[in-house]
């Protein structure tokens, strides 16, 4: 009885512990199934070129933690250029002044020889404005895309390409590979001697630069002189970047050698596509007012004529705008005039209180062709019978079609019966004026009321 009760007992409460542990396990496995086809299917994201293989930034991070002070620069507006002592130029163009071409398949991409365009002409005012180390290309695409260095990524040899490599400096050398595997290079410095070891090296042969660090006729590192400027050329980049510096002594050597070369300036690894250096000190020396001298060429001849030519143009202008538009409003007008005024005022506001309204459109298209004899055509007008006929024969030799407009609007308002209502001489009213406003504009007048 107690066996049969303890066994009914079990089952009940063991059985869904089972399927719950069961459950979980499955779903367990089915996202971690899902995690693993997700990672698989995508692709991941090629790093920047400074944070690569063939980037600088490893060099950056470790200088700063060695206390030395160094910084990356992409733009240039936030560096002063008096507290560099050494540029680190790194170049990623074989053919300066040639434009890469567009990879157009995969393999393409990864055999693609350089990742950024440059200009010799930049690259010598970079050279000229600051102290620079330059480093020369050496590695495809693919290197920096795969993450592995192989001698069928390295830029071709030129003994085996044609020729030398258009890196383009009178005396710089050529640029050859040794063809070993590991080659090493003996470094001469503060520290006890120091080691370079580089994977495939790449050298400088034939140069008329001073050795900085070689083995006979090979050059790793050299200081190099042109049109009076020094420079320094580095042959193998993996000397300082992150894929060669964890070899042999890179690393020591660039710790001992780069302040060295800097004199206890800040060190700049130079990403910047132009040359900011010389765009920062002629900002100072605007703010500073040191190209005062410059400004002050601005005024001598033959620029003088420049500005003599304005200040006529501005008196010319002057001129015109008094002799155009009159003097500045003087006393009001005497007691003649005034009664005139008086009278004209009198006499519209009887006509209008009479429901003369035809007699009023008249009166103001006589008083508009009055004004327009004795203002816009001297008074010439004026001697005529008929102002509107002889207002006409002037404005058609200007503007024909406004002539006629002009006149078939003055015409419909004289026509007008005298009792007519107001609202009958409000459409022609606003026709003539709008003719008149365009009659002054054509002869540089604004409309007055009158």
């Amino acid at each position: 009885m107690s066996t049969s009760a303890g066994t009914g007992a079990t089952g009940p409460i063991g059985s869904p512990h089972r399927r719950g542990t069961t459950d979980l396990l499955v779903l367990a496995g089915f996202l971690g199934a899902l995690g693993v086809g997700f990672w698989l299917l995508s692709e991941p994201e090629p790093r920047p070129l400074s944070r690569s293989a063939v980037g600088f930034d490893g060099l950056v991070g470790w200088l700063k933690s060695n206390d030395v002070n160094a910084l990356r620069v992409v733009g240039g507006r936030e560096v002063d250029p008096d507290s560099v002592g050494l540029r680190i130029l790194p170049l990623y163009d074989s053919h300066l002044d040639a434009v890469r071409p567009v990879p157009q398949t995969e393999q393409d991409l990864i055999f693609q020889r350089d990742e950024r365009d440059a200009t010799r002409q930049v690259i010598r005012r970079k050279i000229k404005s600051l102290p620079t180390l330059l480093v020369l290309p050496k590695w495809r695409t693919g290197m920096r895309l795969s993450g592995q260095a192989h001698p069928e990524l390295a830029l071709p040899d030129p003994e085996r390409d044609g020729g030398q490599r258009p890196i383009g400096w009178n005396g710089i050398g050529d640029v050859a590979f040794t063809g070993e595997t590991f080659g090493r290079f003996t470094a001469q410095g503060r520290s006890p001697r120091l080691t370079a070891e580089i994977y495939f090296p790449q050298v400088l042969r034939g140069s008329d630069c001073r050795p900085v660090i070689a083995r006979q006729d090979d050059l790793l590192l050299a200081r190099c002189t042109e049109d009076g400027t020094s420079y320094w050329v580095l042959s193998d980049p993996d000397l300082l970047n992150a894929h060669g510096l964890r070899l042999g002594d890179n690393a020591a050597i660039a710790l001992d050698m780069l302040p060295a070369l800097a004199r206890g300036g800040t060190i700049v690894v130079d990403y910047a596509p132009d040359a900011w250096a010389e765009a920062a000190r002629r900002r100072a020396d605007a703010s500073s007012g040191g190209d005062a001298e410059d400004r002050s060429r601005l005024f001598a001849y033959p620029f003088s004529l420049i500005w003599v030519g304005i200040g006529i143009l501005i008196a010319l202008t002057l001129w015109r705008s008094v002799v155009r538009y009159g003097p500045v409003a003087g006393d009001p007008p005497a007691a003649p005039e005034a009664s005139k005024e008086a009278s004209l005022a009198a006499r519209a506001r009887l006509l209008r209180l009479s429901g003369q309204d035809g007699d009023l459109g008249r009166a103001h298209v006589e008083a508009r062709l009055q004004y327009l004899a004795d203002e816009v055509f001297a008074g010439r007008a004026a001697r005529s019978a008929d102002l509107l006929e002889a207002i006409q024969s002037v404005l058609k030799r200007r503007d024909a079609p406004l002539s006629a407009a002009f006149g078939a609007t003055a015409r419909a308002l004289q026509d007008l019966p005298t009792a007519a209502p107001g609202n009958q001489v409000a459409g022609p009213l606003h026709d003539f004026e709008s003719c008149y406003t365009q009659v002054m504009h054509e002869f540089g007048r604004a409309s007055r009321p009158r």
